[in-house]
């Protein structure tokens, strides 16, 4: 009847050892995913911050772009217009060169 005693306890303390293990085993598992969730959340936090960056910078580089194609868009006008001041006086010069020679 002793052994039997014992035997039980025995088996009593393993299953509350046992109990306590998963709890614990439980609880660490818990702290684990919290951990993970908030290197997830930062990440995807860090991740986001990234991109934000990034299109900020392609609208910057497009913005200057757009600055630079327009500068372009007015020199070559000015050019144009320089270049029709030129014809004009190109055809006054010639205009001028036939009256001097029509004249000798």
């Amino acid at each position: 009847k002793e052994m039997h005693e014992q035997e039980q306890k025995h088996k009593i303390k393993l299953k509350q050892d046992l109990v306590d293990f998963v709890g614990s085993t439980r609880d660490t598992y818990k702290i684990e995913m919290m951990k993970l969730k908030m290197m997830l959340k930062n990440a995807t936090t860090e991740l986001e911050d990234v991109q934000a960056i990034v299109v900020q910078q392609d609208q910057q580089q497009m913005s200057l772009l757009a600055r630079t194609l327009h500068q372009h868009q007015v020199t070559m006008a000015q050019e144009a217009i320089a270049l029709d001041g030129l014809k004009t006086q190109n055809l006054d010069l010639e205009t001028q060169i036939c009256r001097v020679e029509s004249e000798k």
